[in-house]
């Protein structure tokens, strides 16, 4: 798993890559802690190059939301697998998903700030 993080206008975007599972549950909480000091507690978690989510994974996906100073976890590019797999988990509508026609901009990089 690798995690990227951006603070642009005091909003985290999060950027995973690879398999979000047990192991990188602890980092990706890990890495929020750290950056969501500093920022408005708005986190965008762009779900492109996410290749697989076990229910590890969810639980860090909803997890995020009780961290302290979180205020806000919106989800962006994500595939209808993990969006099947979070509307079962009744979590889809807490992390805002959306899911992005292929090739089109990010919402972020259409606007000034994210």
């Amino acid at each position: 798993m690798t995690i990227g993080l951006t603070l642009a206008d005091g909003t985290v975007l999060v950027h995973l890559a690879g398999t979000l599972d047990r192991e990188a549950r602890a980092l990706l909480l890990r890495a929020a802690r750290r950056v969501v000091r500093g920022s408005t507690g708005h986190l965008i978690v762009d779900c492109a190059d996410l290749c697989s989510c076990d229910e590890a994974g969810l639980d860090a996906l909803a997890s995020l939301h009780r961290l302290p100073g979180i205020e806000s976890v919106r989800l962006r590019h994500v595939d209808p697998a993990l969006r099947r797999r979070l509307d079962a988990a009744g979590l889809a509508g807490r992390l805002g998903c959306r899911a992005e026609a292929q090739g089109s901009a990010p919402a972020a990089s259409r606007r000034s700030t994210l």
